[in-house]
């Protein structure tokens, strides 16, 4: 894991700020995001001001995961 987080700090802004949104549909651990987080932290870019300006949380994701649930469920109906 210490590898990983070390990639991490090489990335650029934008990169690390893609970790954090999309660390579910990589299928990156959170730990891996919140190393991200804190990275951004530490360049001056705020978690708040990424959930503010939706950059955090990967929407059309989430929805399609819950989609899928739903189709799952009732598939099986």
């Amino acid at each position: 894991m210490d590898s990983r987080i070390e990639k991490l700090k090489t990335m650029q802004t934008t990169s690390l700020i893609d970790v954090a949104k999309n660390y579910k549909k990589y299928n990156y651990p959170e730990t891996l995001k919140d190393a991200a987080l804190l990275i951004l932290e530490e360049r001056g870019v705020k978690e708040e001001s990424l959930k503010i300006s939706g950059k955090l949380t990967n929407i059309k994701y989430e929805e399609a995961i819950q989609e899928y649930k739903k189709y799952n469920v009732n598939s099986i109906l």
